[in-house]
C-alpha cells in the first residue's frame, strides 16, 4: 500500500523519505550511541561490583532512551499511517473514476447489442457474460476494457451478429496492436472496407492476414494501407479486383515513398485509366508503344484486373529508362506519371 501510495502521490513520497531519514538519523546515530554507551557503563559497574545504586541509575537511564526510541517510532508510524489513508483515497478514487468511465463505454453495448436488458430494464446474464468477457481480453491484451468495449459496439453498429461479436473483436484488437493504431478507428475502418468489398465482417480476418503480410515484408505500414483500402475501395470493386490484391497494390504505391493520400490517387488512376484504356486516345497510343492493344487491356480490366495491372507494369518495366517516363505519361497522363 505504501508502494501504492509512493507511485501516486510524488510529493508525499519525498515527505515519506524525509521523514524516513530525520528518524533514522536520530535514532540509528545519537541515540544508539547513546544506548551503547550505557551498556558498556553497565557492563564496566558489574564487572567492577559498582555500588547497586549506580547499577539502578544506568537501567533507568537505558530505559528511558528506548522509551524514547519507542515514542520516536510511534511517531513516524503515525506520519506513515496518515500517508497510506490519503493514497488509499486517491487509489480509491482511481478505481471508482475507473469503473464509471468503463459503465460509460458498456453503455454503447447495451444500446447497439439486442438482450442486454430485459423487458424491466435489468441488465440481463448475458451482458454480465459480455462484460466479464471484454474484462478478461482485457488483462491479456495491452488494449483497455473501455477501447474493447468501444470495438464490441462498433462491431455491433456494423451488423455483426452476436455470435461473431468477441472474434470479431479479437480480430480487431491483434490488428490494432500490430498497426499501432487506436482500436476504435481501425475497427471503423475495416467494417467499411468490408462493405465495400463484401467480404463477411466474420472472414475479415483473411484480409487482416495480408495486411499485416505487407506490413511485414514491405516497406509499408498495415494502417497506412488500410487508410489507401479505404480511399480506392469503390474503383477497385468497380474493376474487379479483390480488396487483397488492392492491398498489395496500395502498398506498393507506398513503398514507393508516397503518402496514403498520394498512393490511394495514384492506384485509382491507374485503375481507372487502363478500365477505359480503349475510349483514350493518349493511352491508347501509349500502350501501343507497349506492344499492348488498349481495347484487350480495358477488357482485361474486368476479366482480371491485377493481372492487366502487372502485365502493363511489366512491359514499362522492359523500357529504356530514358523511354519509360514519355510512354507512362502518355498512358497516365504527366500528373500521374511520376507516380
Amino acid at each position: 500500500l505504501l508502494l501504492t501510495t509512493r507511485s501516486q502521490n510524488h510529493l508525499q513520497s519525498k515527505r515519506y523519505l524525509r521523514l524516513q531519514y530525520q528518524y533514522a538519523h536520530q535514532f540509528n546515530n545519537s541515540t544508539q550511541d547513546s544506548i551503547m554507551q550505557y551498556l558498556k557503563e553497565l557492563m564496566i559497574g558489574i564487572s567492577t561490583k559498582v555500588n547497586l545504586q549506580g547499577l539502578n541509575q544506568g537501567m533507568a537511564n537505558i530505559n528511558a532512551k528506548l522509551n524514547n526510541v519507542k515514542m520516536g517510532f510511534q511517531g513516524l508510524n503515525n506520519k506513515i499511517s496518515g500517508l497510506e489513508v490519503a493514497g488509499l483515497a486517491v487509489g480509491m478514487v482511481g478505481i471508482i473514476d475507473k469503473a464509471v468511465k468503463f459503465e460509460d463505454h458498456m453503455a454503447g453495448v447495451i444500446k447497439q447489442v439486442n438482450g442486454m436488458r430485459d423487458a424491466s430494464g435489468n441488465l440481463t446474464a448475458e451482458y454480465k457474460g459480455m462484460e466479464n468477457q471484454i474484462r478478461e481480453l482485457a488483462k491479456r491484451s495491452p488494449i483497455s476494457a473501455n477501447e474493447i468495449a468501444d470495438i464490441v459496439t462498433a462491431g455491433a453498429r456494423m451488423n455483426v451478429a452476436k455470435e461473431d461479436l468477441m472474434g470479431f473483436t479479437e480480430t480487431a484488437m491483434k490488428m490494432a496492436t500490430a498497426f499501432e493504431a487506436p482500436a476504435a478507428e481501425l475497427t471503423d475502418q475495416m467494417g467499411k472496407i468490408s462493405n465495400v468489398f463484401g467480404i463477411p465482417i466474420k472472414s475479415i480476418g483473411g484480409l487482416a492476414d495480408t495486411i499485416n503480410y505487407l506490413d511485414d515484408n514491405a516497406i509499408s505500414k498495415g494502417s497506412d494501407i488500410i487508410n489507401v483500402l479505404q480511399r480506392i475501395g469503390g474503383t477497385a470493386k468497380t474493376v474487379g479486383m479483390s480488396a487483397k490484391d488492392a492491398a498489395a497494390l496500395g502498398s506498393t504505391f507506398l513503398s514507393l515513398g508516397a503518402s496514403a493520400e498520394i498512393a490511394a490517387t495514384g492506384s485509382n488512376a491507374l485503375m481507372s485509366i487502363l478500365a477505359t484504356a480503349g475510349t483514350n486516345k493518349s493511352a491508347t497510343k501509349g500502350l501501343s508503344a507497349l506492344g499492348l492493344n488498349a481495347k484487350a487491356i480495358q477488357q482485361g480490366m474486368v476479366t482480371d484486373a491485377t493481372g492487366t495491372i502487372q502485365q502493363v507494369l511489366n512491359k514499362v518495366n522492359a523500357l529504356p529508362q530514358v523511354q519509360k517516363l514519355n510512354v507512362l505519361t502518355e498512358i497516365f497522363g504527366r500528373e500521374y506519371a511520376d507516380d
